[in-house]
Formats: C-alpha cells, structure tokens, sequence
C-alpha cells in the first residue's frame, strides 16, 4: 500500500512539474486592457451621452494606457493613441490590418449600396463563379452613392481643412503675416503658388502641417480589421478585433509635442505626424501631399480674397480660451 502510495505521489508530482515547465515555456498571450463590458451591450454605457468619441478616448487613455480594448456590443474593438502602434498597424501590418467591418457584415444575400455590389463580385471571382443567381443591378441611386462619396473624401476635406485654417489666421495675425511676406519674396505677385514651389515655402508647409495637426478633418480614422491573430506591440490582437486609430490622440500627445493644444507651426515644423492621414480615406487624392498642395492654392486664394487677409495685418482677436471648449463649439467643422 505504501509503495503505491508513494508512487501515485511521484506521479501527481511530475504532472505538476511538467505543467509548471510548459506554462513557464508557452506565456500567456497579453490583451489589452478593457473597458468595463455588460453582456449584449458591451462597454456601451461608457460611451453613451458623449457625441465627440475622439475626446472621449484621449481622455481614457489616461487611465487605461494608449492602447486599450472596449466592447462596441458583441465587437471587440482596440483604441490606438500612440503614433508607434499607429505605424505598425497602418505600415508594417497594413495587410495584416487590411480588413473592414463592412466586409465581415456582407450576407450573401445582401446588396444595400455598391461596395456590396462589389464585394459580392470580387467575391464571386474569388470562387471561380462567372455568374450570380441574380445579378446585382447598378441603378442611379448607387451612382449618387458614388458621386457623393467621391466629394465626400475629396472635396469635404479640404474645404473643412481650409476653413480652419482661415480660422487660425484669423486668431494668429502674426502667422498670416508671415506667410504673405513669404509668398510676396518666394512667389511674387505674377502668379500663383505651385506644388513645385513647396521647398521654397517652408513656413506656409509648416502652418499647413500645424492646421491639419492641431484639428484632423477625420479624428478617428476608418476601422481595421485584423485578418488573423497578430499583436500590437506587447500586446496580443486576436483576429476579428476591429483596431481605431484616434489620431486626434496622437497629434495632442503631451509627450510627444511642446503644449499640443497651441496652434505653434514652428513646433509642427520639427515633428509631424500626419503620416497617419495616408490611410485616413481610400485614393490618393487625400494624401498629406495632395492636401497641402489644395491648402497651399487655397490659402493664397484666401488671403487675396478675404479682406484684411491680403495686405495689412487683422487687429487682435480674442484666442479660444479652452482647446476643449473650442472643439465643442467648433465640431460641426471637422466631424466627431
């Protein structure tokens, strides 16, 4: 009886050993961490009476990190507030990243606008098929669609870019100023600024960085799907989770910019991470190069069409007391 006894014991024993080797050697993964969630709901509550999302994150990344996950229902969805995680999974990851939500929505019997029209096509092809049972239709209301889209991304943008950036002239005198007296030596007065005069502008591509920094035309870009188990940094990114990247968070980053809430294209001219904006919207109409070069004409436009912004100075202006106030009053511009 004793020899069995001490058998069963050295084997119980082993079996501890060898579980305590294979944890030490297969870690457990490292997720996030999450919001508070209830079942159904998710982290909702959390969420709910705050209109301006992108505020609402950067101010919990204080207590949850610049990385955390939060439930959007039965979706598991991780926040990006550091430009580092943000060039891993736009750039480094970006096929990794590469998924829509739409994509995973899409039934096989579903065709609500064109991209389902499309993605049942690309789809279709995918499977070697030629041919639907019935072929979806592309009617006016998908052209609209499609026209409204295309100004939507193209022309939106800019203009609510442009807007705040005559904003900001308005509110810094000095700094619009400076620009003419750059445009008049650099440019002249017999034409009008080109894309290829950007190297001879550095403080007009410095104010434009500054604008598009300071307040983003998209705060929260398009979310992104992971297509299969992958990791953030340190942290474990299971497939399917949806992954947001407040850039809102990342152009007013305290340690990564002197006093973010400042309109300083001086500052922007040190640092910039616009980078970001590259994946912000589908086409290359809405890269940071296309922007500036829109900006650039625009605001030499504004600054001989507006009165006061073309030759002498505007007298002093109060300056917005709060950059959470003004962004309250002044979402409409730019989207929440």
């Amino acid at each position: 009886m004793v020899p069995l006894l001490g058998a069963l014991l050295l084997v119980l024993a082993l079996l501890s050993f060898w579980r305590l080797a294979k944890g030490k050697a297969e870690p457990r993964p490292k997720y996030p961490r999450s919001l508070p969630s209830l079942p159904i709901i998710g982290s909702l509550l959390h969420l709910s009476g705050n209109p301006q999302l992108h505020l609402l994150f950067h101010s919990l990344q204080k207590k949850y990190g610049s990385l955390y996950s939060l439930k959007m229902g039965s979706h598991y969805m991780v926040v990006v507030s550091h430009y580092l995680h943000a060039k891993e999974v736009l750039l480094k990851k970006g096929k990794t990243f590469a998924g829509r939500p739409h994509t995973e929505a899409l039934g096989s019997d579903s065709a609500n606008d064109l991209m389902d029209v499309l993605l049942r096509t690309q789809l279709n092809m995918e499977n070697n098929n030629s041919r639907l049972a019935q072929p979806p239709e592309l009617t006016d209301d998908h052209l609209l669609m499609t026209v409204g889209d295309i100004f939507g991304a193209g022309v939106e943008t800019t203009s609510t870019a442009l807007k705040w950036a005559v904003l900001y002239l308005l509110h810094y005198p000095e700094v619009q100023k400076t620009i003419q007296e750059e445009l008049d030596q650099k440019i002249g007065f017999e034409r009008h600024p080109q894309l290829s005069d950007r190297q001879q502008l550095p403080y007009l591509e410095a104010t434009i960085s500054e604008v598009l920094r300071i307040r983003p035309v998209s705060p929260l870009l398009i979310p992104h799907v992971a297509l299969t188990d992958t990791s953030i940094g340190e942290y474990t990114i299971p497939k399917g989770a949806q992954v947001i990247i407040n850039l809102w968070s990342l152009h007013h980053d305290e340690k990564e910019w002197d006093k973010p809430a400042e309109f300083n294209p001086e500052g922007s001219a040190r640092l910039c991470l616009s980078v970001c904006y590259r994946r912000a919207k589908p086409g290359a109409g809405c890269s940071p190069g296309h922007w500036r070069g829109e900006l650039r004409a625009g605001a030499h436009s504004s600054l001989e069409g507006i009165p006061g912004l073309g030759g002498a100075a505007l007298p002093r202006v109060p300056r917005p007391q709060s950059p959470s106030s003004q962004a309250e009053d002044s979402a409409g511009l730019y989207g929440a």
